[in-house]
């Protein structure tokens, strides 16, 4: 059915007619935020785009009160009165009014964000070194950037053209209500810009942000703001075909953080650090270096996917034909696309398999379920946090062959043609996924099951997380590996 849009001149006798206020909400930028656009302005630290926010808002709102409904369709006619479409204005106007001078009084952190945070702005090849230098540095300029988001609410109406009338679905005060359960997960949860999910462009607001000084007040904060906003409750099993908050569903891991607040730049390390930690899981080897001091050498992954494309593709160096990670009676398993896809394999040994991606089956990639950032209490202070979103299940992998490396120009164009017939052909499914009976005494998820998140969440570099305390390092790993053989 098509839907005629109303007249100009009508739309702007509504907005007139209608009851509406405007509320502003002040917020800080507390991490590095990347924001794209204006490389080359003048004032491109300064700057926060509304249609971005916007889109942070749909986002969060369907996370939290869009649980409520059980059919996209249901969703999306609610999400329009709130939000509007191009047939339906919107009772929402957001500006943006930016502090310029924020960024010269706030004192940043000289540390650098976590590198394992920044990885999609590294330069291989060096051929855009300059600008993505220059990416990173402003995004860092905008710790403790303020600005003020403010947002008249009017009468969500709606004309219906068979009966010539203009109805209010919605009163202003009901769609304030609706926006800023958004807005208070979009603050603590989310953030402003890129990744996003990694920490980046996280937020504070004295509005939203919780005042909880010891984390074991954060779930009783989660649970009150909850029914402060009439959230909807779902049992455990249920999901929707949207990400929502696994607090919704009663989860008792959805929210996991740190015994207590400290620095923001801190916490975030310690929390990527953490999670670096668990899904990079491997041996380690003392090695003296070329300058006669020791160093570690990483070695084989206690994760099964390299021995799993091993055996997919019957490619292995000579000194890795025996599987590390997969005993020869377990299953082949893909376990880490739980966190998040697309995963590239890269092999540097010459008979192992070629660079691999493994990505859902008709899409390119999978967004993490998984929140790392610091939730803020203060412009200064946080606890590092992990939330969980509830996503629908996946049923189906698809792995693929990555041209372009160096080590390819030596291989025949025949056995790069088998090695991708090869991988093609390979059906992954849900048990590859989830697997079961795993019984490598490598595996990380040996006392987990087959849920890769609860895993992290009941590991040792979480629960040294939570305390504070940093990660073992490699040489202190082998160190603990050799005593507890000695005992």
């Amino acid at each position: 059915m098509r839907i005629k849009a109303p007249e100009l001149s009508r739309v702007e006798q509504w907005i007139q007619e209608s009851g509406n206020f405007i509320v502003p909400y002040p917020i800080t930028v507390v991490t590095d935020a990347f924001i794209s656009g204006g490389l080359h302005s003048k004032y491109r630290v300064n700057t926060i785009r509304v249609p971005s926010i916007q889109g942070h808002l749909r986002f969060w709102w369907r996370a939290t009160r869009g649980a409520e409904y059980t059919h996209p369709y249901d969703l999306k006619a609610r999400e329009r009165l709130i939000f509007g479409d191009t047939s339906l204005p919107s009772p929402l106007r957001l500006t943006v009014a930016c502090d310029a001078r924020s960024t010269d009084k706030q004192k940043v952190e000289p540390k650098s964000a976590p590198s394992y945070v920044l990885f999609p702005y590294r330069d291989k090849d060096k051929s855009r070194s300059q600008e993505l230098e220059e990416l990173k540095r402003d995004a860092k300029a905008r710790r403790g950037l303020s600005f003020v988001l403010s947002i008249r609410y009017s009468d969500a109406r709606e004309y219906v053209p068979e009966d010539k009338k203009v109805y209010v679905r919605l009163p202003a005060e009901d769609v304030k209500f609706e926006v800023e359960a958004a807005l208070w997960a979009w603050i603590n949860f989310g953030g402003i810009g890129a990744r996003t999910r990694r920490g980046c462009g996280s937020l504070y607001s004295k509005d939203f942000s919780p005042e909880f000084k010891e984390n074991n007040t954060a779930r009783e904060w989660l649970i009150e703001m909850m029914a402060q906003y009439k959230l909807p409750s779902l049992s455990t099993m249920e999901y929707r075909e949207w990400p929502i908050l696994a607090a919704l569903t009663g989860c008792e891991d959805s929210i996991v953080v740190q015994n207590t607040a400290d620095s923001v730049i801190k916490v975030w390390d310690e929390t990527i650090s953490a999670y670096s930690e668990f899904r990079q899981r491997r041996n380690t080897r003392k090695i003296v270096g070329d300058d006669g001091k020791p160093k570690i050498k990483p070695r084989r992954s206690h994760w099964p996917e390299p021995d799993a494309l091993r055996r997919i593709t019957g490619w292995s160096d000579l000194r890795h034909r025996d599987p590390y990670s997969l005993n020869i009676e377990d299953p082949m398993a893909f376990p880490r696309a739980q966190f998040g896809m697309p995963i590239t394999f890269w092999f540097k040994d010459h008979k192992d398999p070629l660079k691999t991606e493994l990505t859902p089956a008709g899409k390119e990639r999978l967004a993490s379920p998984l929140i790392l950032k610091p939730l803020a209490v203060s412009e200064s202070q946080a606890f590092g946090a992990i939330i969980r979103l509830i996503q629908p299940p996946l049923t189906h992998l698809r792995l693929r062959y990555v041209p372009g490396e160096e080590r390819d120009k030596g291989i025949s164009p025949k056995r790069i043609h088998d090695f991708k017939e090869k991988i093609k052909r390979q059906s992954l499914r849900h048990t590859h996924l989830y697997p079961r009976n795993i019984s490598n005494s490598h595996y990380p998820l040996k006392n987990s099951g087959q849920d890769a998140i609860t895993g992290l969440l009941q590991s040792e570099e979480v629960e040294r997380w939570t305390r504070h305390q940093e990660q073992l390092k490699p040489a202190e790993k082998i160190s603990k590996v050799w005593n507890s053989k000695n005992i």
